[in-house]
């Protein structure tokens, strides 16, 4: 069947489905489509004449997530299906960036940012799209391919609004790159992983060497960095911002605004996260999501919560076997510092509880009012059981 741009807009863009990734972008062969703002949140755009190719209808990770199939495809195997509910994986376990620049720049252990230096000194990667501010809207995320290990430090940290990384897959092979990283949220690997499974831009899919997920219990909207910016930060002309982090400073972090004449104002993450952006912020499609630990990656990376050694250490979950291999080569040839985790310290996430139960039970409910939600081939189990640690509040 014939799929338009129109179809996705109407299937998915007006129905509240759209993920914001940029898959549609990135894999349309035709360079038709743009990530644009609406009410500042990102969605795509037709510019050009769109011939009804389907490319960007099939990729899209908005309405459906074939997670069997898709599991099937990159593991060669299913989840185990239990109320720990993590996917498909090998091994869970710590680390941190041996370069103590490299770690202390990052969100926890600045993990992803070393396994990016490894793969590009090694040439396992020759680019890698990341996430970072626009130039001109520091205020605004925008997704870079970099191509270099010295640039990767420069985009550390976590984004808490969306950003379309995925519309620069196009972009990556068109400037001759032939081995793709990628880091993303589940959102963005569910997209990119259909794009290889479905065959529909072999040029893309071949070129995908390495795809590194985030843990993620949710985005937020724009609106609300634009509340804390006017609200809690006092900037009331957003273009008067010259830098913003959201992951700024001693971990778990603060949310940094520095503005053209030197104002510099911090809020604690506990503070701008627990009391301001989660309650009032998070994206309604993020809340219909059910993966929190990006399941379809090669090797998944979070924050520990609840260990005291756990300043400057990141937790990861590796999948595959590109995802074993690279935790193995990084770490013998110096770039990371890793040891094993017990498996409380992922299940005790807030991140797991937003996901695998708020979200997994929101799912239910919208279906059954018969509102929109996307398909996942896998029914939510939002039970509770016993995670045996409570963890302590997160330290300032």
């Amino acid at each position: 069947m014939t799929r338009s741009f129109e179809d996705l807009k109407k299937d998915v863009v007006d129905k509240g489905l759209c993920t914001g990734c940029g898959t549609c972008v990135g894999s349309c062969p035709h360079n038709c489509l743009v990530m644009t703002r609406e009410r500042g949140e990102l969605e795509p755009a037709l510019t050009g004449k769109c011939p009804g190719c389907k490319v960007c209808y099939e990729v899209c990770p908005g309405k459906e997530i074939p997670l069997r199939d898709l599991e099937d495809f990159v593991f060669g195997t299913r989840r185990v299906q239990s109320p720990q509910d993590l996917g498909v994986y090998r091994s869970i376990g710590q680390a941190h960036a041996a370069d103590v620049t490299v770690r202390g720049a990052g969100a926890s252990g600045g993990l992803v940012s070393a396994l990016l230096q490894y793969a590009l000194d090694s040439g396992l990667v020759d680019g890698a799209l990341v996430t970072g501010f626009d130039d001109k809207k520091p205020y605004n995320t925008k997704p870079y391919l970099v191509t270099s290990s010295s640039q990767i430090v420069e985009f550390s940290q976590s984004k808490y609004a969306m950003v379309s990384v995925n519309e620069l897959l196009g972009k990556a092979v068109r400037v001759g790159i032939k081995r793709l990283a990628v880091v993303g949220c589940p959102c963005h690997i569910h997209g990119i992983r259909k794009l290889q499974m479905l065959r529909l831009r072999p040029d893309i899919g071949k070129c995908l060497t390495l795809v590194i997920g985030l843990f993620c219990g949710t985005q937020m909207y724009f609106e609300g960095t634009r509340h804390l910016l006017v609200e809690e930060c006092e900037v009331s002309d957003l273009n008067q911002v010259r830098r913003l982090e959201y992951r700024g400073g001693e971990w778990p972090g603060y949310f940094i605004a520095e503005t053209l004449d030197g104002d510099r104002k911090a809020i604690g993450r506990h503070q701008y996260v627990y009391h301001r952006m989660l309650p009032n912020w998070r994206r309604d499609r993020c809340m219909m999501c059910l993966d929190w630990s990006a399941e379809l990656s090669d090797i998944s990376v979070g924050d520990i919560w609840g260990k005291d050694k756990a300043l400057g250490e990141s937790s990861f979950i590796v999948r595959s076997e590109v995802g074993a291999k690279l935790i193995e080569d990084a770490e013998s040839h110096g770039y990371i510092d890793s040891q094993a985790l017990e498996m409380e310290y992922i299940l005790g996430s807030p991140g797991f509880e937003l996901k695998k139960h708020s979200a997994g039970y929101r799912w239910t409910q919208r279906r059954a009012y018969g509102w929109p939600t996307p398909d996942y081939q896998y029914e939510p189990d939002y039970h509770p059981f016993k995670k045996k640690t409570h963890f302590a509040p997160e330290k300032e």
